[in-house]
Parts: C-alpha cells; sequence; structure tokens
C-alpha cells in the first residue's frame, strides 16, 4: 500500500514539472469614440415582479380516467350519468350475460340528445378490441370531440327488463 502512494505521489510531481504552460496574453487598453455614451451602470441579474399569476403553461399531456360501472336495464331506460373528463373520451358498453346491446341516446351537457352513433366520432358494434377479448356484442364508441366534457346521460330506448351491462 505504501508503494501505491509513493507511486502515486511521483507521478503527480512528474506531470506537474512537464506540464505545457499556456502562454500568457496581456490585455491592452484602447480608445474608443463611442465609449463615453455608453451606460456605465453595473449589470444585474433581477428584475422587479408585478404582482400578477403567471399564465399557466398547457403540454400535451394527458392524464386518463377510466372506471367501470355495472348497471341493470332499468337503470339504463331511466339514464346513466356519465362523468366524460376530457372532450373525445370513449364508452364501451358489454352486455353480462347473452342480450345484445340496446340502441342507445346520448344527452350532452348541453341538453342537446342524440343516438350514441350520431354522438361518436368511432363507432365499433360486435367487433373484440384484442383477440383475447370474446366480447361479441359489446358497442364501443368515442365521444366527438366538438361535444365537450362534462356530465354526459346514457339512455336506453328499448325496453330489455332481465339484462345487465358493464
Amino acid at each position: 500500500m505504501k508503494n501505491a502512494y509513493l507511486t502515486f505521489g511521483f507521478m503527480l510531481i512528474y506531470s506537474s514539472v512537464h506540464a505545457v504552460r499556456l502562454p500568457m496574453q496581456t490585455i491592452k487598453s484602447y480608445d474608443c469614440d463611442r465609449c463615453s455614451h455608453l451606460s456605465h451602470e453595473l449589470l444585474k441579474d433581477s428584475c422587479a415582479l408585478s404582482n400578477q399569476q403567471l399564465n399557466t403553461l398547457s403540454t400535451n399531456q394527458q392524464k386518463s380516467y377510466s372506471y367501470r360501472q355495472k348497471i341493470s336495464a332499468q337503470e339504463l331506460q331511466k339514464g346513466v350519468s356519465l362523468s366524460l373528463l376530457a372532450p373525445g373520451a370513449v364508452i364501451r358498453i358489454s352486455p353480462i350475460n347473452t342480450a345484445s346491446t340496446p340502441s342507445l341516446n346520448l344527452q350532452t351537457p348541453n341538453h342537446k340528445t342524440m343516438t350514441l352513433q350520431e354522438a361518436s366520432s368511432l363507432y365499433s358494434e360486435k367487433e373484440a378490441l384484442e383477440p383475447g377479448m370474446s366480447q361479441e356484442k359489446e358497442t364501443i364508441a368515442q365521444i366527438k370531440p366538438e361535444l365537450g366534457k362534462g356530465s354526459f346521460i346514457l339512455k336506453s330506448t328499448s325496453q330489455e327488463p332481465n339484462n345487465s351491462y358493464s
């Protein structure tokens, strides 16, 4: 261990003796015709702030929330409230038993009622999203972004009393 310290010390001394020195440049002053008109105030790295709030920055980052509700056909006929937090939200209706998805109406936060297919920019019936999903009778709809966000009401227009949906 002592030899390692001695070797390291000799290498340090040897390298400092043989270091290349950079040339020294002298500072030369010169006469300036405009220097008397220039500001001679000290430069500052701070400024006065007003008592106003800063503008909020908008980013492309989005949070995605999903929730699942199990509802009966009677609840769907009365209307189910859906709280959509973003324009262009996706709704998926899957029958729990062997029933088919009924025809559905959607009421917007502006109280405008339309069919789910009219309110959708993308609409799919009886298609599985992935090979592992075997729901043949599910309905998937992406709500048109121009309808906005808020509390929507999804209602069934058909009479199917014994069914449940997810």
